[in-house]
């Protein structure tokens, strides 16, 4: 595939830009306001770590995204080393192109995570007080109930962090087998006795909904005082082992509204509870290219976890890829207008 050399080359590839990023292109050192406030839809840059930031911005504008959760962790767009430097670059760009960035991804789970004296004044000088955490494994060759209390005063550990930035850590639902927070009553128990200024859950309701069966209880559980984002999956039950799901039935990710995940039901729960956002989107279902009909992942093949900048390449023609974001930013938003929430 050619490389795009130029700023018109990239948004002559996406096709047609959003107003908002047509007048960023157009005025450049303007900064534009955020396309809208209340339950922003962004993209997290997992899904963009093929492109530079520059580009990455623009396909975001480009397929209708209302902003982009920047990962800043190891082997990402942004790196805890040198955040200081890259994170105002990079919210600045966004910012100017007409996307908002909420919420940020970081590899802290505890108070011993690195440089979060300087990750954390760093994203609050820019107004984002929010950031998305790794989830942790159970060891489930020991008893549950200690460990509660050891992840108990590891989480408590960073809110006490959190309370000297005015930052707040969104703890990650998770359904993998053997990974905390799944079942939502887990984190529950160890952070409902603490401050929600400064812990929070990050509900993704197509994880829980492997875990729990529905969205339901754990959501009602959580209600608007933890659940301050939310991830936004969805999947099939397939009659197949997988890499993290080894029994005969395992989920497997797919196309928005083509699995079992009642996103219309659980938005119109949050729309009942006043929730504002930010809904993050996770592309991890497979595209075929047509050549040998051969699957090829979105969060980056043979990248568990989407963390590899500079070295995943687009192994599918970028305007397929592009037209999977459109595609995906069309359903939600639908969703989201039918439920009330924009």
């Amino acid at each position: 595939m050619a490389a795009v050399t130029s700023r018109r080359d990239i948004l002559k590839c996406l096709g047609t830009i959003p107003l908002a990023a047509r007048a960023a292109a157009a005025r450049p050192d303007q900064p534009q306001s955020p396309r809208q406030s209340v339950a922003p839809l962004v993209i997290t840059s997992q899904n963009l770590q093929w492109a530079p930031i520059e580009e990455a911005i623009d396909v975001a504008a480009a397929t209708g995204y209302d902003g982009i959760a920047w990962c800043a962790r190891p082997n990402a767009h942004i790196v805890p080393e040198t955040v200081e430097k890259e994170l105002p670059r990079a919210v600045e760009l966004t910012r100017k192109a007409g996307l908002a960035v909420p919420l940020l991804t970081l590899a802290a789970f505890d108070s011993k995570a690195p440089r979060l004296d300087v990750i954390l004044p760093t994203m609050k000088a820019l107004g984002i007080t929010a950031y998305r955490t790794p989830s942790q494994p159970w060891d489930l060759s020991k008893d549950i109930p200690p460990q509660i209390e050891v992840f108990k005063a590891r989480i408590a550990s960073l809110a006490e962090v959190n309370s000297r930035y005015g930052t707040t850590a969104h703890y990650h639902v998770h359904s993998y087998p053997g990974l905390m927070g799944g079942a939502v009553w887990d984190y529950w128990m160890m952070i409902k006795d603490m401050d929600p200024r400064y812990v929070a859950i990050h509900y993704d309701v197509g994880h829980a909904t492997v875990r729990g069966g529905d969205w339901v209880v754990g959501s009602h559980l959580l209600g608007k005082k933890w659940m301050q984002s939310v991830s936004l999956h969805d999947f099939q039950w397939v009659h197949s082992p997988s890499r993290q799901f080894p029994g005969p039935w395992s989920p497997k990710w797919c196309v928005p509204g083509e699995g079992v995940v009642d996103t219309i039901g659980f938005f119109k729960f949050l729309k009942s509870i006043d929730f504002k956002g930010p809904f993050e989107f996770i592309m991890e279902y497979d595209l075929y290219t047509g050549r040998n009909n051969k699957p090829y992942n979105t969060l980056g093949q043979d990248n568990p976890g989407g963390n590899a900048y500079g070295k995943w390449k687009l192994e599918v023609p970028r305007e397929q890829f592009v037209g999977a974001m459109k595609r995906d930013v069309a359903y939600y938003k639908g969703q989201l207008r039918e439920a009330q929430l924009i």
